[in-house]
């Protein structure tokens, strides 16, 4: 079943660092930690905030191999500035304390674009949910 509606389940919070990081910190503290700070923000429903993480072993920044940490966030446009920015100085802080030696640190919120965006979810019934978004 597809279905044409305005309404689309983000917040996506895609968190990116280099794979020196990995066994510095512990990610399912800090997914939940992230989670957690998503929902404190009353800007989105629990359930449709995603968060995932994943490493890389092959970077550049700045032209060498130094470790960073990125958090890309993708909201709905209906969002303003001050919302935004309160959300991402949040969640900064969040991995300024988790990653204190890392240098570079950073959350880059996007706005997902509306002209079209898919999705599938399974619903509790075992019944197949599909929904495509289209301006």
């Amino acid at each position: 079943m597809f279905i044409a509606t305005g309404d689309v389940f983000v917040p996506h919070l895609v968190l990116e660092y280099s794979h020196n990081l990995t066994h510095t910190f512990d990610s399912d503290k800090l997914l939940l930690g992230l989670h957690q700070e998503v929902v404190n923000s009353e800007l989105f429903a629990t359930d449709d905030i995603h968060v995932r993480c994943q490493d890389y072993h092959q970077y550049l920044v700045g032209g060498s191999i130094t470790s960073f940490v990125h958090l890309a966030v993708v909201v709905e446009p209906r969002y303003d500035f001050g919302e935004k920015k309160r959300l991402a100085n949040t969640l900064l802080s969040v991995l300024a304390n988790t990653f204190p030696t890392v240098n570079n640190v950073d959350v880059d919120i996007r706005e997902a674009e509306h002209s079209c965006v898919g999705q599938h979810r399974v619903a509790l019934q075992a019944v197949d949910k599909e929904r495509v978004y289209c301006n």
